[in-house]
């Protein structure tokens, strides 16, 4: 892979879970309005990451799988935190 496509792929990744920490922090203030904006955009951010993820994955042999588990786990925490949102 071609150095400039790797470090593209993996801005792609860091833009992702940098939105990640944003929709974190806007639920750790209370915006509820702003929380649920943010939210509706988490398949798209869970997409992107996937996508670059994926690629760089199989473009060479760098165990990458602890990103992964980590960028899952904290979409799955912002799941969670969204049912809390809704129900207050």
């Amino acid at each position: 892979m071609e150095p400039t496509h790797s470090a593209q792929l993996n801005k792609q990744r860091s833009a992702a879970s940098g939105m990640l920490s944003n929709i974190h922090n806007i639920i750790g203030i209370g915006e509820k309005s702003e929380s649920l904006v943010r939210f509706n955009k988490l398949p798209d951010i869970f997409n992107n990451y996937d996508i670059a993820q994926s690629e760089l994955e199989i473009s060479d042999d760098t165990d990458r799988t602890g990103c992964r588990e980590l960028f899952e786990n904290s979409t799955a925490n912002l799941k969670l935190c969204s049912v809390n949102i809704y129900i207050l």
